[in-house]
């Protein structure tokens, strides 16, 4: 899995935000991303799968696995839905 090309994370008072970085025509949704929802967008810049989603998260974030494992897959389908996955 990974994020589809033109966006990135960017950092504005604290709050994370995915932004599109192609001309103003291609995308005007710019996504808010809580801490958690940062942290998985970021993995998935570069592909992986949801094994080693749940193994940052877990390491990173006092979650227990199955957990993690629901809340990315939610992400994900979310991310599907929206047409942000290559």
């Amino acid at each position: 899995m990974k994020i589809q090309n033109g966006y990135m994370v960017r950092e504005i008072r604290g709050q994370s935000f995915a932004v599109p970085t192609g001309s103003p025509m291609d995308s005007d949704t710019i996504i808010k991303l809580n801490p958690t929802a940062a942290f998985i967008w970021k993995r998935m810049q570069k592909d992986c799968n949801q094994q080693e989603l749940v193994d940052s998260i877990t390491s990173e974030f006092y979650v227990d696995r199955d957990t993690a494992s629901r809340d990315i897959r939610n992400f994900v389908a979310s991310l599907r839905e929206n047409n942000l996955l290559e």
